[in-house]
This record gives structure tokens, sequence and C-alpha cells, in this order.
């Protein structure tokens, strides 16, 4: 999917290319984050931070139980997000429309199902979907339950060990 976000929005000009390069970038937090859509939307320039050589984006929860967070991004999304924000003259809200008003979740969920359709995907894809992919990698890659709570933003780690145990369930390869 990344890869065909790129090449889409690379393709454009004005202000479809805009458009696309927020989708792609959105996208990438999504997955790279274990973010929700609502707090991905919600992002502000500021909240895209660098310290002692390290890229961070501070997540707000928009869910009364779920917790302000910094989480650790890659240098690669960190250059990307600053040359789209350096391209744009971004002010305030990192993501928003050409007329400056908020997106919302559920045209963003639209959205990514119809780009995947044209993509012949089979499966049905929505923003939550790389949530799961992100919390796949972290179970695979061995990392603790307990900064997997923090990065999701859950105030209890039950909820964190049912979005694991929903995995493994999902990946043969996974034991929890």
């Amino acid at each position: 999917i990344f890869s065909a976000l790129k090449s889409h929005y690379e393709n454009l000009s004005g202000k479809r290319r805009y458009v696309n390069l927020q989708r792609y970038l959105i996208v990438r937090l999504l997955y790279e984050t274990g973010g929700r859509i609502s707090e991905i939307l919600n992002l502000h320039l500021d909240d895209v931070r660098i310290k002692a050589s390290r890229y961070f984006i501070l997540i707000r929860g928009t869910k009364t139980d779920s917790a302000e967070r910094t989480v650790e991004i890659s240098s690669e999304l960190f250059s990307e997000l600053n040359n789209y924000r350096n391209l744009y003259d971004v002010k305030s809200r990192l993501f928003s429309t050409t007329g400056g008003k908020t997106h919302y979740p559920e045209d963003f969920s639209h959205w990514i199902s119809k780009f995947c359709k044209e993509l012949q995907i089979s499966c049905k894809v929505h923003p939550h979907l790389f949530r799961y992919l992100f919390i796949i990698e972290w179970i695979r890659g061995g990392k603790p339950l307990n900064e997997l709570m923090h990065r999701l933003g859950h105030s209890d780690v039950s909820m964190t060990i049912y979005y694991a145990r929903q995995v493994a369930r999902l990946c043969h390869d996974i034991d929890i």
C-alpha cells in the first residue's frame, strides 16, 4: 500500500498531490506508531520532534482512557514529514483540507477502502488494520507488552493483552 500511495502522489500535481501526499503520510504514521486515526488526524506541527538525534511524535489521545504519549518514529518518516510541512507551509494542524478544515476519520476510512479496491486488494482495509499490523510487528520483534501498552495509549494492560491475543489468533506464528 505504501509504494502504491507514494507512486500515486508522485505522479500528481497541485491540490491532488497535496491531498495524496497527506494520505500517504497518514498511512505511514498509522503503521509506524500504532496510533488511532483520530489521533493521527489531530497531530499539530509542533508534535513532530527531535531530541538527541532521535525522532518522535507526540500523540494525544482522543478517547478518555487513552494517554498522551511520545512515540519514536524513523528518520525517514521524520524527513518526509519535514519535507511535507516545508513544501506546503504547514502552520498549525499537520493534516487538514486544502481549505484548512479538519479531516474526519470516517472520510479517511471511506477513502482507504476505495483506494484498496482500486489496487484490487481483496481484504477489507480500514485505518485500524494498521494498528493491528503495528502490533504484529511489535510482538514478532519480541518487544515487551508494557512498552506496547504505552505505544498504543492504553491505560490498562488488559486492553493491550486483548489486542495481543486477537493478533495471535490471526497469526499462527505468534504465541501469547
